[in-house]
Formats: C-alpha cells, structure tokens, sequence
C-alpha cells in the first residue's frame, strides 16, 4: 500500500476521499464544505481530539497537492473497503453525499464519485 508515512491512519484515508470529493470534483472547496469535513471525521474518529483532525486534514491537503494524488486516493479507497463493513460504507458514502451538497449544490462530478466509490465498494445506494 502506497502512504507516505508510518502515520498514515484511517482518519487519513477518510479524509483524502472527502477532500478528492470536495475539491476534485469542482477544483473548488468552499469552507461550508472544509467545515462539514472536520465535523463528520469527528462522528467518525469522536476520540480524535480537534486539533489532531485539523492537522490530518492539513496534512492530507499537502498529500493532496502532490503528484501521487490519484494512486494516494484509490489506496485510501481500498483501505476503506477492506477496513469498514458495508454499513460502514454506506455511511460514508451517506456523509460524502453531505458534504457535496454542503455548499448548496451537488454537481455532477461529485454525483458521479460518489457512485464511482458505492460500484468500487460494492455498496447499493440511492
């Protein structure tokens, strides 16, 4: 598995797959949405203390901006998988489709992602 550090968590990999979703999608990312992230990592992760998910979600923005972006987004993608059962699945994929309509529009793009993700998952929505 491509990470760039011993470090690399799930927290990690849930967060790459919201910012891929966030500003991938539309090269754009409102602070609705940067807020909306912060706040579903911590439903997920309630022990991760704040600033413990500001500084993933800073040290992912870096992976992000990087020239392995896509190889780093499938891997967390296939971490996610083989980590969360499917229900846990869909709740990400429930908390995906919020954080795209956080900044009041879904565009296609982020619609497509979102099913891309559910079909890779194998995980039934909508």
């Amino acid at each position: 598995m491509l990470h760039l550090s011993e470090n690399w968590t799930p927290l990690h990999d849930m967060a790459l797959l919201f910012l891929s979703l966030t500003h991938g999608t539309d090269a754009d990312l409102d602070q609705r949405e940067a807020e909306q992230q912060a706040l579903h990592l911590s439903k997920w992760f309630p022990r991760a203390e704040q600033n413990v998910i500001s500084q993933t979600l800073e040290e992912v923005m870096l992976t992000y901006a990087g020239p392995s972006r896509d190889q780093m987004v499938e891997t967390a993608a296939e971490s996610l998988r083989q980590s969360l059962s499917e229900n846990q699945r869909l709740g990400v994929l429930n908390d995906l489709a919020a954080l795209a309509s956080a900044d009041g529009t879904i565009v296609t793009a982020e619609a497509a992602y979102i099913q891309r993700l559910a079909t890779y998952w194998n995980v039934q929505i909508g």
